[in-house]
């Protein structure tokens, strides 16, 4: 083209000029078909390294909660506190962070892993109300601070279960929430 005239030798390279354009729209479209396909593949691995990686944290926080368990079940086992609710506790915190430590993601270790949460939980509770009633272990500077780092270690559990909760959610893994006795007995309120 000169100034919008079309030179007459130059007719000849049209059809060709045409077939450079369609072929270029068509590698475009292909382009971003492609574009589309990796970074949907791309969303679906970072969802999976995402929800792994919150899995992790919270993992972290079962496991040291389990090893102050351990713990507290050691300081009182010369108190008064029942033997067996003592050593029930620490078998149910040594075998949640032994299942917890090989768990998979997916639904049936994650509500198995949430079932042996809340035997755990329940066993503490016995411990401790059993220890509410002894004195001698009350008033042990050493128990004072098991109890304050067991107190932590549960706010913290809580933040990295619904850290982890919530990126399930954001990636429509509702199967792979971790619920807590609570929201077992609620869960049609929260899906």
């Amino acid at each position: 083209r000169a100034d919008g005239i079309l030179i007459p030798h130059h007719r000849q390279y049209l059809p060709v000029v045409r077939h450079f354009k369609q072929v270029c729209t068509s590698m475009r479209l292909v382009a971003m078909f492609l574009l589309f396909i990796f970074s949907y593949q791309s969303y679906g691995q970072d969802s999976a390294y995402q929800i792994k990686e919150k899995w992790q944290q919270a993992k972290a926080t079962f496991q040291k909660r389990s090893n102050i368990l351990v713990n507290l079940t050691k300081k009182i086992s010369s108190s008064l506190v029942d033997k067996n609710q003592s050593n029930t506790l620490n078998d149910l915190a040594i075998d949640f962070n032994n299942y917890v430590d090989v768990l998979s993601l997916d639904s049936t270790s994650i509500s198995t892993a949430s079932t042996k949460n809340t035997k755990l939980l329940l066993s503490l509770l016995l411990v401790l109300s059993e220890i509410d009633n002894i004195q001698e272990v009350k008033s042990n500077p050493e128990f004072a601070i098991i109890q304050r780092q067991l107190e932590g270690c549960e706010n913290r559990i809580k933040r990295a279960i619904q850290d982890y909760n919530e990126i399930c959610a954001k990636f429509n893994r509702h199967d792979l929430v971790f619920l807590t006795d609570y929201q077992k007995r609620h869960s049609t309120i929260l899906f």
